[in-house]
């Protein structure tokens, strides 16, 4: 223990941890975030964290939650600028995940209750944009994973064809579009399993309904979504 805390003390001092949202320097890891963004962030919250079935109309999964509210301003940056330039902004959003919505204890290294009992794996949704050079929900899932100590299967689920950009579409194209684009090209990864999904942003619920389907049919048990942010309106 006391070689992991000198350990994490060395890579602070060569990269120091910013906070996820602005990219501002902070003081530890385990802080989270700026002072500055820490009181806006509560207004960014999605309670309770538990996506309304209604308004998304996923199938083929058990439950769906998220952290943040997309469309408020500070996850929007925050997201965008992950996505688009500074990937290392993924672990810290794992982070947050961990301990807002996980109960991880940053101070005792542990979550309050073991996910092993609950979940067998974390599956990140495939990425979907080729040639960014990374994968954010996969570097997402890894820090998530252990974190909470669950087993990452990173090649689990793969994206077998193309298709057209979502952004634009409503709810019966974005199915459409997507039907068939999912394969588990590794059924003993996820074969009698429960599964935890992990995916940064749910709009309609229509790519983490067509992976959680190609999971169960591979044999999966039951499919469970976790996402950092969900867009809802009305």
């Amino acid at each position: 223990m006391k070689l992991d805390r000198w350990m994490e003390t060395g890579i602070d001092l060569i990269y120091p941890p910013r906070c996820p949202f602005c990219g501002t320097i902070i003081p530890s890891r385990w802080e989270l975030l700026c002072p500055e963004c820490r009181e806006e962030e509560k207004a960014a919250l999605h309670r309770p964290a538990r996506i309304d079935r209604e308004k998304h109309y996923y199938y083929c999964i058990e439950s769906a939650a998220a952290l943040y509210k997309y469309h408020h301003p500070l996850v929007q940056n925050g997201i965008l600028r992950m996505k688009s330039s500074e990937p290392w902004y993924a672990a810290g959003f794992a982070r947050l995940m961990a301990v807002r919505l996980y109960g991880y204890e940053p101070d005792k290294r542990k979550s309050l209750l073991d996910f092993s009992l609950e979940y067998g794996c974390i599956v990140p949704v495939p990425d979907s944009k080729t040639g960014r050079g990374y994968w954010v929900t996969g570097l997402m899932a890894r820090e998530l994973g252990r974190l909470v100590g669950l087993p990452v299967e990173t090649k689990a689920l793969k994206k077998i064809r193309s298709t057209v950009r979502q952004a634009g579409l409503d709810r019966e194209e974005r199915l459409t579009n997507l039907i068939g684009a999912f394969e588990v090209t590794s059924p003993e990864k996820v074969e009698g399993k429960k599964i935890l999904l992990l995916d940064d942003i749910m709009t309609t619920g229509s790519t983490v309904s067509c992976c959680a389907q190609a999971l169960l049919e591979a044999g999966a048990v039951s499919v469970c979504v976790i996402c950092l942010a969900v867009s809802e309106r009305g």
